[in-house]
């Protein structure tokens, strides 16, 4: 199972978080992406950082790694001007 924890204002959208009991990098690219945090090409959108454990998804060159951690945090960056 892993669990996406999601921060800020994004709680409020879908809750403090989301289960997804098939343990694979599909099924967790299929969830972010029907939340609207992947585009089209399965990288994140600007406005948000994934975190699987401590480190960003980008700098993962594996995604096979992803499976290994139990918790993905999906924090929304917020720019003012």
């Amino acid at each position: 199972m892993v669990k996406i924890v999601f921060e800020g204002p994004l709680s409020r959208q879908y809750g403090k978080s989301v289960e997804i009991y098939e343990n694979s990098f599909y099924s967790i690219k299929a969830k972010l992406k029907d939340l609207g945090i992947l585009n089209e090409k399965d990288e994140v959108k600007p406005g948000y950082i994934v975190l699987v454990g401590d480190k960003d998804i980008r700098l993962f060159t594996d995604d096979e790694r992803v499976l290994f951690n139990n918790e993905i945090r999906v924090i929304p960056i917020n720019h003012g001007g």
